[in-house]
């Protein structure tokens, strides 16, 4: 039941993964990772501040969840309190370390696939139930659609959310997922 997810990592995302790669490594305070301790506080910052874009989608900033959810009062409260706050925290190297296997993020990427990602999926014999929300940056419903075409037993149910990528902080999508998992669990 992946959620929020895919089986192999899109170009678009990796355009994303790119640019906040970027953020830490531009940052002088990352000295090629040998920070010590002064790490690259500035580029965490533009980390965070580049992933306030793609973790929760136009329609949530749109309406201003962030102001009901989060308590935040403006756009840039948000971004300070909780994107850069959350990843001032983080280990930059374990962070760019998280980016790689993201972005090398592929189920075909075995000898006895070959690269060949339709091979791969179709391999797949389990009962499989995608949870793609639907307005994620990162991994679209249609990515996940057309996994699900090469799934014996596969289902795409995009979840109904303007909460993006983040969707699972939201209880009432973490509702929708839940019965998902409840189902595919009976």
């Amino acid at each position: 039941m992946p959620i929020a997810g895919s089986a192999r990592t899109g170009l678009f995302n990796k355009v994303f993964l790119a640019g906040i790669r970027n953020a830490i490594l531009s940052d002088p305070d990352w000295n090629e990772g040998f920070y010590g301790d002064k790490p690259p506080i500035r580029g965490l910052r533009q980390f965070g501040r580049i992933y306030a874009g793609w973790g929760f989608s136009e329609p949530f900033y749109r309406h201003e969840v962030f102001k009901t959810a989060f308590g935040a009062a403006s756009v840039e409260e948000f971004i300070e309190t909780f994107w850069e706050a959350f990843f001032v925290k983080c280990d930059a190297n374990n962070l760019l370390a998280q980016l790689w296997t993201w972005e090398h993020n592929d189920i075909s990427a075995h000898p006895r696939f070959g690269g060949d990602l339709e091979k791969a999926l179709e391999s797949i014999k389990a009962r499989t139930i995608l949870l793609p929300p639907a307005t994620d940056a990162y991994f679209p419903p249609v990515d996940n659609e057309a996994e699900a075409r090469h799934i014996a037993q596969a289902q795409c149910r995009p979840i109904p959310t303007i909460w993006g990528h983040m969707c699972p902080m939201n209880p009432e999508d973490g509702r929708f997922i839940d019965q998902a998992l409840a189902e595919a669990l009976a």
